[in-house]
């Protein structure tokens, strides 16, 4: 969008519009904040448990910083931004160690540009006071971490195009704050590239005296890295989308895990503890053979890009060639099952798993191809060593219960369900799960309970607002299954013809009680 003065601004990416959700706050439903509230918090314990503190930082949107450049008619109410709306979700203590610089950043915009006109990433001068005020929070858990101060920089200016302006055919290059630091900088010991978009990589400072970093980043991180390797013995960075590799963290045990995510993507959580971990992400492609290396990144491009019977067939070269890496027959597998050769899949499977037999990802993909095929009792085994190795996951629980559910177990899929919500609280998927085994058993309010904590989670799930409106519909809560049948026709266009019976036997039991 351009905005006053010839500045740019994204107003949406990867599909969601943010500017709407800017606009009409209604949009955008408060839930996913209060699910990445509860991940956040959730986060925190976790990594309390270990010791370990966390901070994390929201670089903010540039349209709240210079409201004054958007176009005419267009207004935003600061209220309504995403890191707002989050921090309603967040106590007091869970909000002191998540920076949001907005303030610090418009002071420093006086002086130089923090942002440019051409570009929704901060310049260096802006990722300097972001890296400030997320030091100063640092340095409140680790006094030794080292700030770089304005005496170790020298300024100058440049000129760089945005990643908005080089969409602008004729759009001529903005003048921008370059950073010299004076200090040497950390040696990169190790850099991993998937076909995704994601990374890997871990610097070595060389001081002893300063501490240790797991950071996941986002893209704002790029400008505030010369300071960031400044400031730690050792920084591993690690972008891959809103989630946080626990296996990493408790391999590494840093001294501090630091979060970034801009602030227009703040939404949506994922999940973090999943059997795809960072061996499957980056240890598959962390080869010494450089050959071996670009050839399995093919595989998994060609995965990314949908060609599955090419990357089946790509695999089957690289299993060959290199054949002892469990994560390379692995890659095969998830080829070969997505190509619908499954009885192949199964037995590539076992071939990593008989190189690492601890590959939860392995025993995973089985689980599900054993329950594609029919053999509900082998993918329940499959999906049970799952949870040996890694419990936390909340995935392996559910497919679990349900598998346990199909084979006539409700007790036992119970038990699973809820073995696996004292893990993960905030998986909404679970508590509808939940919600099901009970409303079979005839519990009607515990269900109800459970359907409205998925809800509570996420309410943009067509499921769950049929599952509550079926609860209702056996409490004879009738207006609440008239609001919940109308929320599912909103959501599905499509499926209005199926429910219409059931919403005008809703309405007319809703006015006859009412009457």
């Amino acid at each position: 969008m351009e905005g006053r003065d010839d500045w740019l601004f994204l107003t949406g990416l990867r599909g969601q519009d943010h500017f709407v959700w800017y606009r009409h706050p209604e949009t955008l439903s408060q839930t996913v904040f209060r699910r990445m509230a509860a991940t956040h918090r959730r986060r925190r314990a976790d990594l309390a448990a270990l010791g370990i503190p966390f901070v994390a930082i929201a670089p903010p949107d540039p349209a709240f910083l210079v409201p004054k450049k958007l176009p005419p008619g267009v207004r935003f109410d600061p209220a309504n931004g995403p890191y707002r709306r989050l921090a309603r979700e967040l106590s007091a203590a869970e909000r002191a160690d998540f920076v949001y610089p907005l303030e610090t950043i418009r002071k420093a915009h006086h002086q130089r540009p923090a942002y440019p006109p051409d570009d929704f990433h901060w310049t260096a001068w802006g990722a300097y006071a972001g890296y400030r005020a997320l030091m100063a929070r640092v340095r409140r858990h680790l006094p030794a971490a080292r700030t770089v101060e304005a005496g170790d920089i020298r300024w100058r200016d440049g000129e760089a195009l945005g990643l908005l302006g080089a969409q602008v055919p004729g759009r001529r290059a903005a003048s921008v704050p370059i950073a010299d630091c004076a200090s040497a900088a950390a040696q990169r010991r190790d850099t991993v590239r998937t076909e995704g978009g994601l990374s890997f990589a871990e610097f070595d400072g060389g001081d002893p005296a300063l501490p240790t970093a797991v950071m996941f980043r986002g893209s704002f991180t790029v400008a505030m890295l010369p300071f960031l390797i400044r400031s730690f013995r050792r920084l591993i960075l690690i972008r891959c989308g809103n989630r946080m590799l626990f296996d990493v963290i408790v391999r590494e045990r840093p001294d501090i895990v630091i979060l970034e995510r801009a602030e227009f993507a703040l939404v949506p959580p994922v999940t973090d503890n999943q059997a795809v971990d960072e061996q499957i992400l980056f240890g598959d492609l962390r080869c010494q053979d450089l050959d071996e290396a670009a050839a399995e990144l093919d595989v998994r491009r060609l995965l990314h890009d949908g060609d599955h019977a090419a990357a089946a067939d790509k695999a089957a070269m690289v299993a060959s060639r290199w054949p002892q890496s469990a994560t390379h027959h692995y890659f095969r597998a998830v080829a070969l099952n997505a190509a619908g050769r499954r009885d192949e899949a199964a037995m590539a499977c076992r071939d990593a798993l008989s190189r690492d037999g601890r590959l939860a990802a392995g025993y995973e993909l089985l689980g599900d191809i054993a329950r594609a095929q029919g053999q509900p009792d082998d993918a329940l085994g499959h999906y049970l060593r799952v949870i040996d190795l890694v419990p936390k996951a909340p995935r392996p629980w559910l497919l679990a219960a349900r598998v346990s559910r199909f084979l006539g177990r409700p007790a036992q899929a119970a038990v699973q369900v809820r073995a696996g919500l004292a893990v993960a609280p905030d998986d909404p998927a679970l508590h509808a799960e939940l919600a099901t085994i009970l409303l079979e058993a005839g519990r009607l309010a515990e269900a109800h309970a459970e359907v409205s904590q998925a809800l509570h989670l996420d309410d943009g799930v067509m499921a769950f607002w049929q599952l509550a409106a079926r609860i209702c519909f056996k409490l004879r809560h009738w207006a609440e299954a008239v609001g919940c049948l109308e929320r599912f026709a909103a959501l599905s266009p499509n499926g209005e013809g199926f429910i219409a019976p059931f919403l005008a036997a809703a309405r007319q039991a809703a006015a006859i009680n009412c009457s």
